[in-house]
């Protein structure tokens, strides 16, 4: 399972080591706003993702990616299997450290990382229509628009960036 450098960030695949500080980030009420649909997570479901996580890198050759500061787990960016259709990529910050580029950052080394190295030709992703944040990030990687609808009562919006030329070997 590979690391992601960038600039400023080292991510490394989320473990079950990282169960509780990864289930207190998304527990945040301001995480857990639009990626939980405002719902807590207990540490059951918080484990069942790193589970899935980890069989995803096993079998698909990717999954969550952790970055952390000196407090703690500073966010997260990865791919969730979606199936037969594009991977579909997730982000999250800590609150206090939004407005910084790390989520970009680390959803862009992510993103670099399908293409380069397991030559996807397409990553998906959904944001909820309020959150403004997410939609710029997902709109810096290059994410086009296709859809929206409302799921749950939620406004979703929904993108793809699909490639149009094979990697180059």
């Amino acid at each position: 399972m590979p690391a992601l450098v960038t600039g400023r960030l080292r991510l490394r695949p989320c473990s079950l080591d990282d169960l509780d500080p990864l289930h207190a980030l998304c527990t945040r009420p301001e995480i857990r706003r639009f990626l939980f649909d405002d719902r807590p997570i207990n540490h059951s479901e918080a484990r069942a993702l790193i589970e899935a996580s980890t069989a995803s890198f096993h079998g698909q050759g990717y999954g969550l990616w952790l970055y952390s500061d000196a407090e703690s787990i500073a966010g997260f960016a990865g791919l969730l299997d979606a199936g037969e259709k594009p991977p579909r990529l997730v982000f999250a910050t800590r609150p206090d450290l939004w407005g910084q580029g790390y989520a970009t950052e680390a959803a862009a080394a992510v993103v670099h990382y399908a293409r380069a190295s397991l030559r996807l030709e397409c990553v998906a992703a959904d944001a909820d229509e309020p959150n403004a944040a997410s939609i710029a990030v997902l709109e810096k990687l290059g994410m086009q628009r296709t859809g929206r609808e409302v799921v749950a009562g939620r406004p979703l919006l929904f993108f793809e960036l699909r490639y149009a030329r094979p990697v180059p070997v």
